[in-house]
């Protein structure tokens, strides 16, 4: 992009008919306009299909994740707590589990 934002001003100023390169700014309009604007387009387009990707590629792990759900994972014929499909607060009950013990016990009472 940076190559077009120098190429076609120089391009325009050179290729212009005359009476045109008397009026600089209505030749330098248009060629800045144009990188501009595919500028914008192109990172618009890119952060929606990284969008896409990030949202694809986390359904894809949740996918995954629920289609090992009870497996034997370890083989050892017993399905441990671990290998059993986690609930979704699963993170806020054991951030509660660290903390649990470090609260003062006279906060907790009335």
């Amino acid at each position: 992009m940076t190559l077009a934002f120098m190429i076609l001003p120089i391009a325009t100023f050179a290729l212009a008919p005359r009476n045109l390169s008397s009026r600089p700014l209505l030749l330098l309009i248009p060629s800045l306009g144009i990188p501009a604007a595919l500028t914008l387009l192109w990172k618009y387009r890119m952060k929606s299909k990284g969008q896409n990707d990030a949202d694809r590629r986390a359904w894809d792990v949740e996918r995954r994740r629920g289609l090992m759900a009870g497996y034997d994972i370890g083989g050892d014929g017993i399905i441990e707590a671990e290998e059993k499909m986690k609930e979704s607060a699963e993170w806020l009950n054991s951030m509660f589990r660290g903390l649990w013990p470090i609260i003062n016990p006279d906060m907790r009472v009335s």
